[in-house]
Parts: structure tokens; C-alpha cells; sequence
């Protein structure tokens, strides 16, 4: 019984019609998708510059590199703005 139903399948695969038919309905399979090495480094460059940043914004938090009140708050807001150009960027 189960060869009868393969051999019929096989039949109506060598059909023209049935081939076309296959072909649209198949269409190309979903593999995983390959990682390029280039993606790699941007997504690694991006990362590094969020820690780079946010090492920095975390030295000013603590005064380490002893600025006056204004320059420090004025180089906090640009370092966040920077921070969330990067991370918008790397999404």
C-alpha cells in the first residue's frame, strides 16, 4: 500500500504541470541567516563606543577629571547625546 502511494507520487512528479506547480508553491527556504563579518565589526564598533562613552560619563559623575560645574554639565549632556546617537545607530 505504501509503495503504491510512492510510486503514484513519483508519477505525478515527473508530470510539466505538477513540476511548475511545485516550484511556485516550494519557493526558497528560510535558512538561518549567515552573519557577515563587516555587520560583526559594526555591531562591535558600536558597542565599544557605548562603553567608551559611558566609562566617561561615569568619570564625570564622580568629578575625576576636576572641571568646573558648567563645563561638566555641559560635556554630560553632550557624552548622552552622543550615547543615544550611538545606540539609535546601532539598532
Amino acid at each position: 500500500m505504501q509503495e503504491k502511494k510512492q510510486n503514484e507520487v513519483e508519477q505525478l512528479k515527473q508530470r510539466s504541470e505538477v513540476k511548475e506547480a511545485l516550484k511556485q508553491t516550494t519557493g526558497r527556504k528560510q535558512g538561518a541567516k549567515v552573519v557577515e563579518t563587516k555587520d560583526k565589526f559594526w555591531f562591535g564598533s558600536y558597542i565599544l563606543l557605548l562603553l567608551g562613552f559611558g566609562a566617561i560619563l561615569y568619570l564625570f559623575s564622580f568629578e575625576f577629571f576636576g572641571l568646573s560645574e558648567n563645563i561638566r554639565t555641559t560635556l554630560q549632556r553632550f557624552i548622552k547625546g552622543a550615547l543615544l546617537i550611538v545606540f539609535v545607530l546601532g539598532i
